[in-house]
């Protein structure tokens, strides 16, 4: 199979159709044809994915854990950089499964400085 054939068999494989009659007083008065190009998308959900593991691996290779939660609320965590276990030993997991995983981990003697706050 030559390359232009191949193109053109993923050209058409990208594309999306749609075939629905136009119907006047009972009659077919048409046919109408809706294409949607699919090619635009999976380049979007690549760049998506790419972005997302470059920003992974940097997060990873930051001395600091990044982390955020909800503002409101129970300030549930919503997220944590993995290298949680490298600096600390904590499974990222084990963060986000527990919005009370860092006070549960703050000595009783300073739960109350820590709570104040």
């Amino acid at each position: 199979m030559t390359a232009s054939k191949q193109h053109a068999q993923r050209a058409a494989a990208a594309l999306a159709k749609l075939l629905r009659p136009d119907v006047d007083a009972g009659e077919v008065t048409a046919i109408l044809q809706n294409m949607l190009d699919l090619a635009a998308r999976e380049r979007d959900k690549s760049a998506k994915a790419k972005a997302r593991e470059q920003a992974a691996r940097l997060l990873a290779a930051s001395p600091a854990v990044i982390y955020s939660f909800k503002a409101r609320g129970d300030f549930a965590p919503t997220f944590i950089s993995d290298n949680i276990e490298t600096l600390f030993g904590y499974a990222s997991g084990e963060y986000l499964d527990n919005p009370n995983f860092w006070q549960e981990r703050v000595h009783p003697d300073d739960l109350a400085r820590v709570d104040a706050r």
